[in-house]
C-alpha cells in the first residue's frame, strides 16, 4: 500500500536562515526589549528612552526616572540623563516639530515611539552628538524594542528629514515660549510682564550648574578633594584634607557621585583645574 504523500514545505527565502526554534526571536530579530548588539552608545539612549516613558506615560519625578538597578558605566549614565533632561526642558518644541514632520500622528499602538523621536531629535538639535550617530543609534532603539521594531524605518526617515530641514521646520514655533505650558507663561505675563516672563522661559533652557558648597577653612584656600587625605593636585601640588567640599545628589552621577570645584588664585592657586575627582560615600556629604 502507497504511504500517504505529504504536501513539500514551503521554502524558505535566500538568507533568512533556519527556522526558530519556539519562543524564540527569529535569527537577525532582537528579543523585546533587548539591543540587537553591544553598539557603544546604545545602551545609554535605551536607557533615556525608558527614562522619557517613565515621566510622560507613568508619572515618575525626573530623579526617579532611570532605572538605577541598570548596570551602565556613569559616562553612558551621564549622557541617558542629559538626553533626558533636555527633552523635558525643550518638548514643548520637540512636540511641535515631531507634529509638523508626522502629519498623520504617531501612531497609537506604539506610544513609545515618541520617546524614541524625543530622543533623537534632543540628540540632533540641542546636544553635541554628530547626526548620523543621533539617527543610527535611534533606529536600533527603536528596534530594540517590540512594539517600535516595525517603526524603525519611519524613525530613520523622521530623523533624517530633521537633519536637513531643521531651520525651516523652525518656522512658526516660537523661540521664546514654545517649551513653556501656556497657562503657566499666561500666569507669569500677569504677574511679572512680558519682559521678566521671557527672561524667565529662556532661563528653564540652560541647563543649571552644579552647585558646589565649599566649607570655609585654611584661610578660604579650596581645592579639588583628592580620593585620599593628603592628596596632592594635579595643578600645583598643594594638597587638601577630606572635608572641604559638600556634593549635592546629582541623578547622573548615580552612588557614588562625583564633583569638581575651582581654586580661587590668590597669588597661590595652582595653573589650571586640579585633575582628581571627588567621590563621595553618600551624595550630600561632605567628601
Amino acid at each position: 500500500m502507497k504511504p500517504p504523500s505529504r504536501a513539500p514545505k514551503p521554502a524558505r527565502r535566500p538568507g533568512s536562515g533556519p527556522a526558530p526554534a519556539p519562543g524564540k526571536p527569529a535569527p537577525g530579530k532582537p528579543a523585546p526589549g533587548k539591543p540587537a548588539a553591544a553598539t557603544p552608545g546604545l545602551a545609554a539612549r535605551i536607557l533615556a528612552v525608558d527614562g522619557l516613558e517613565q515621566v510622560l506615560r507613568h508619572g515618575a519625578a525626573l530623579e526617579d526616572a532611570l532605572d538605577a538597578d541598570v548596570a551602565l558605566d556613569p559616562r553612558d549614565r551621564a549622557l541617558a540623563y542629559r538626553i533626558l533632561a533636555t527633552s523635558l526642558r525643550r518638548i514643548g518644541t520637540l512636540r511641535s516639530l515631531i507634529a509638523k514632520l508626522m502629519e498623520r500622528g504617531l501612531p497609537k499602538s506604539a506610544p513609545r515611539l515618541e520617546s524614541v523621536l524625543l530622543a533623537g531629535a534632543t540628540q540632533i538639535l540641542f546636544m553635541d552628538v554628530p547626526n548620523h550617530a543621533a539617527v543610527g543609534l535611534c533606529v536600533d532603539v527603536a528596534r530594540a524594542d517590540r512594539n517600535t521594531a516595525g517603526f524603525a524605518g519611519l524613525v530613520n526617515a523622521v530623523l533624517r528629514r530633521l537633519t536637513r530641514e531643521a531651520d525651516a521646520l523652525m518656522v512658526g514655533i516660537s523661540p521664546d515660549f514654545a517649551d513653556t505650558p501656556e497657562w503657566m507663561g499666561q500666569r507669569w505675563i500677569k504677574a511679572y510682564g512680558l519682559e521678566t516672563t521671557r527672561a524667565i522661559a529662556a532661563m528653564h533652557k540652560v541647563e543649571p550648574p552644579l552647585d558646589i558648597t565649599v566649607k570655609a577653612e585654611g584661610g578660604g584656600q579650596v581645592g579639588r578633594a583628592g580620593g585620599e587625605d593628603g592628596a596632592a593636585c594635579g595643578g600645583g601640588g598643594h594638597h587638601h584634607r577630606r572635608g572641604s567640599l559638600v556634593v549635592p545628589p546629582h541623578p547622573a552621577e548615580g552612588k557614588p557621585g562625583a564633583a569638581e570645584a575651582l581654586r580661587p588664585g590668590g597669588g597661590r592657586g595652582c595653573g589650571g583645574l586640579c585633575r582628581r575627582p571627588v567621590r563621595c560615600g553618600a551624595a550630600g556629604r561632605a567628601v
